[in-house]
């Protein structure tokens, strides 16, 4: 104990007395952790804007009647969900049913499960004597937001508005109201061959343009009016399920996983095919991987580079404090407590750094705000899903592991100088005087 105690000592002092070495060892572990923690936040908070956008945009169940997905590109009409409503009330049953049995005493995250449903059909779009060939969605005005669920949700309106829930209208594409010379209240028909080999007909004002097209010439139109084009009198080409508050704001599917999981083997029991949010062939999973493998690289990237620079500073500390060594050693200090002292000395460092940096980081994320950084417009011009802003959001778990990095990797970086110092003989040590 007493031994300790005196290790402990000498290591704070020497901490402070070879001051140099330790400032240049607490940059180094300084800015790699910040680094780490801060492009660790902003990554999880491009992967948040990643799952509400995708997420929401093809519904955190996307279910269809057997062999339609095979056939989506065609928009067939002779495979329709015939009944959203009681396939939306089973699901929340389900999903539910989760958190009283398989999660029991967990409060679940979701109060409920809306379901939006959408029919898919490729229409020509008439205005006066123009017109444009156009793959439309009917669906309803059913989630909050600035767009509409698949395949809207990620559309900017650039004029005007979407339709309110219950109104009847369209909403086109900046290209293909140019190409008809419409403007927003301008009548436009829809022309398209419905359900049963026949066609269809109607007419509906054009309430508002999105900036950039969800989809190859893609057009909305509100649902009833959908119906009645092709015929479709209840049922829906495809039905988006959500987890959703209190509020009817769609939740993070990642924090209900277990309910989605039962939900899809509920839908799948009734012979009708689901899709996860995060199925192989969604446009989310790709880049979720992406992200995740993306910070491995980043974490071995850095503790390569800050191995490194401590590995060196250790070594020369070593090397410039020889002869204390060799006087420690001669007054009966034992190779394992001149180690100790070296790695303590290192673990105060690390420590220190870690826990700065981590006020560093908080405090920098709380200075930028829930809205994160702006993106610039020229960027953002890439693609149409792009953000305005990137959020950031700090993991508490994913911090104490970077926290603990921080203080474990110059006792790693630092094994070598210690294998150094523990075969230091005192005859040799002395020798430098």
């Amino acid at each position: 104990m007493v031994q300790a105690q005196i290790i402990a000592k000498m290591a704070f002092r020497n901490v402070l007395k070879y001051g140099r070495r330790s400032i240049e060892t607490f940059i180094v572990l300084f800015v790699g952790v910040a680094a780490m923690a801060v492009g660790d936040a902003f990554l999880n908070g491009f992967s948040d804007t990643i799952v509400a956008d995708f997420a929401v945009l093809s519904g955190h169940l996307r279910v269809t009647a057997p062999g339609y997905a095979a056939r989506r590109a065609i928009c067939p009409l002779d495979k329709v969900v015939d009944d959203p409503e009681s396939l939306a009330a089973r699901a929340t049953a389900e999903a539910f049913a989760v958190y009283g049995a398989r999660e029991r005493g967990k409060r679940p995250p979701f109060a409920g499960v809306a379901a939006m449903s959408v029919i898919r059909a490729a229409c020509m779009a008439q205005f006066g004597d123009r017109s444009a060939n156009v793959y439309a969605a009917g669906a309803d005005a059913g989630l909050p937001g600035d767009g509409l669920a698949p395949p809207f949700r990620a559309a900017r309106i650039a004029k005007g508005r979407f339709p309110a829930r219950g109104e009847r209208g369209t909403v086109l594409s900046e290209k293909v109201a140019a190409r008809l010379g419409a403007s927003i209240g301008d009548p436009i028909v829809f022309l398209a061959a419905d359900a049963y080999g026949s066609f269809g007909a109607v007419e509906l004002p054009l309430l508002g343009t999105t900036a950039g097209d969800p989809g190859t010439e893609a057009c909305l139109l509100d649902l009833p009016s959908m119906r009645s084009l092709v015929g479709i009198e209840t049922g829906a080409s495809e039905v988006a399920l959500y987890l959703v508050d209190g509020g009817g704001e769609c939740i993070d599917p990642r924090l209900a996983g277990a309910a989605l999981k039962a939900m899809q083997e509920a839908v799948e029991a009734t012979g009708l095919e689901a899709e996860p949010w995060d199925s192989e062939g969604s446009l989310a999973a790709p880049l979720l991987a992406f992200f995740d493998s993306f910070v491995y690289v980043i974490y071995a990237i850095f503790a390569l580079v800050a191995g490194s620079g401590i590995a060196n500073s250790v070594l020369l500390s070593v090397q410039d404090r020889t002869r204390d060594f060799g006087t420690l050693r001669a007054v009966a200090f034992g190779p394992g407590a001149v180690k100790a002292i070296v790695a303590l000395e290192t673990a105060i460092i690390g420590a220190a750094a870690s826990l700065a940096a981590a006020a560093a980081t908080w405090a920098f994320i709380a200075a930028i705000g829930p809205e994160g950084l702006v993106i610039p417009e020229t960027t953002r011009g890439i693609t149409d899903w792009m953000p305005r802003t990137v959020a950031a959001r700090i993991d508490p778990a994913a911090l104490a592991l970077i926290l603990a990095g921080g203080i474990l990797l110059p006792l790693a970086a630092a094994a070598y100088p210690l294998r150094v110092l523990g075969k230091l003989k005192i005859r040799e040590a002395l020798g430098y005087i």
